[in-house]
């Protein structure tokens, strides 16, 4: 039996047919599918062409015919100019891509053809009847735009053109002069729209409506008709840019009381705002953007009772400060640890240098609000520093700081620094550092305003030996000290 070819070219091979030769042939078919399904054939123009395909080979070797390819890509030097381009008049589709610089006419041997501009791609199908179709509508690249960037497109006889007159650049839509804006068919023609407004000269019948009012601008200078009527009113601000109003034109409008002819606004004149009249302890108050009170609520403060003591411990000592419950404030005094004195040195001849006095510890007041509760904090009373021993012929040693004083998270009083011990030969010793207290909220004058004794003071230097200036040896620092009062009215 003889072989037949298919619509594509492809070799439709009989019974029998082709011995020693059919696995080539169903390889060029098979190489025909691919290109006719996904091939891409470059194709340079230099004119006319017709594309290469032959339709019923029985050649067992495979030749890429441009034809038969799905992709068909033109390319060339070609300007200002238009060719055609024939291919194979038989059933198939092609993606042309136009890389010519001319415009290409696409045939199949009749008189229906499709063009495609330069730089333009299309999608079109032959029907094997010698016609060609668009089969995906063609974007034409050559049809310029008109009008300047924003401008809105419009049919000018059957090409673009664009105005400036109405803009839109992707987010506002504006209207410039125009001679006249129609607003329905029949009925209402405005003369003039400007940016400032519509100014209206004529309505239908002598009278001018808005059937919905949904104004947010000042956007009506001149309303020129015999009645005007707002059917719905959905103005939410002011948008009358005269108020020239001789006679009270509001009709309804929500106010709680009739404002009297005086302008004297009284209270019963106000809309009520919903809080209650009367007292609050602790108050929490809301304040709208009028001014007026929009809410209010008593809070929940600590008990009547305020600086009442909970808390007293001399150093050096430690703990756990937990608050009361009903508390929310905590006044704390604190009381740093003093600094020993320095030691005193006893010359080979008989002279007798002092060392260094220690200094006072850090005191303070610490107002601390206590906002979340359960409130336990660890605490450390401040000890104080040791006292410098005395020595002959040779360098004294300095007292010992004092220690801090501190509640964790309410604050911190630093040790007075220790006396420094006397040097030879006769150089006296100097005194410590008075300690700080950082963040107090009142660093007080008098430290025994609350405890009676010198509490957190210095400890006294030594004047080398026995004798009549000083004691003959250091003394140690003063402890420090803690108290905690609260508000807990009880």
């Amino acid at each position: 039996m003889a072989s037949t070819y298919s619509n594509l070219g492809i070799n439709l091979q009989g019974t029998g047919d082709n011995s020693g030769t059919w696995g080539q042939l169903t390889n060029v078919n098979l190489q025909e599918l691919d290109a006719a399904i996904a091939g891409v054939a470059p194709v340079t123009l230099t004119g006319n062409t017709t594309l290469a395909f032959t339709s019923n080979s029985s050649s067992t070797t495979y030749t890429n015919e441009s034809g038969r390819n799905k992709i068909i890509v033109l390319g060339g030097s070609l300007s200002a100019t238009t060719v055609t381009v024939t291919v194979p008049n038989i059933q198939k589709d092609y993606v042309i891509v136009n890389n010519t610089g001319a415009t290409v006419i696409i045939s199949s041997g009749g008189t229906t053809t499709v063009t495609i501009p330069t730089t333009t791609n299309a999608y079109i199908y032959s029907n094997g009847s010698s016609s060609i179709f668009f089969a995906l509508p063609l974007a034409i690249a050559g049809l310029s735009i008109g009008g300047t960037t924003n401008a809105v497109q419009y049919n000018n006889a059957g090409a673009l053109a664009g105005s400036t007159n109405l803009t839109f650049n992707g987010t506002t839509l504006a209207m410039q002069t125009a001679t006249a804006l129609n607003l329905t068919a029949t009925s209402l023609i405005a003369t003039t729209a400007t940016t400032t407004g519509l100014a209206f000269t004529t309505a239908t019948g002598g009278t001018a409506t808005l059937t919905t009012a949904a104004i947010t601008t000042a956007n009506v200078t001149t309303l020129n008709a015999t009645t005007a009527t707002i059917t719905t009113d959905n103005i939410s601000t002011a948008n009358i840019n005269t108020a020239n109003v001789t006679t009270l034109k509001v009709t309804s409008i929500t106010i709680y009381s009739t404002i009297t002819a005086t302008s004297v606004v009284t209270s019963a004149s106000l809309v009520p705002t919903g809080v209650t009249s009367g007292s609050y302890t602790s108050a929490s108050i809301t304040v709208g953007s009028d001014g007026r009170i929009t809410s209010a609520s008593s809070g929940t403060g600590g008990g009547a009772g305020m600086g009442i003591p909970i808390l007293q411990v001399r150093g050096p000592a430690s703990g756990t400060y937990t608050a009361n419950a009903s508390a929310n404030r905590a006044g704390v005094y604190m009381w740093a640890g003093g600094g020993g004195g320095g030691g005193g040195c006893q010359t080979g001849i008989g002279d007798q240098v002092a060392g260094g006095n220690g200094g006072n510890g850090g005191f303070g007041f610490y107002n601390y609000p206590i906002s979340s509760k359960p409130f336990s904090q660890p605490y450390s009373v401040g000890a104080p520093g040791n006292a410098g021993n005395n020595t002959n012929n040779s360098p004294a040693p300095a007292g010992g700081a004092g220690g801090a004083t501190n509640i964790t998270n309410i604050g911190t009083v630093n040790g007075g620094g220790g006396g420094n011990g006397a040097s030879t030969p006769g150089v006296a010793g100097n005194a410590g550092a008075t300690g700080t207290q950082p963040g107090a909220s009142l660093a007080f004058t008098s430290r025994t305003f609350i405890i009676g004794d010198n509490v957190g003071s210095g400890g006294s230097k030594s004047n080398g030996s026995s004798g009549t200036v000083g004691p003959a040896t250091a003394t140690t620092g003063v402890s420090g000290a803690l108290i905690v009062f609260e508000n807990t009215g009880t």
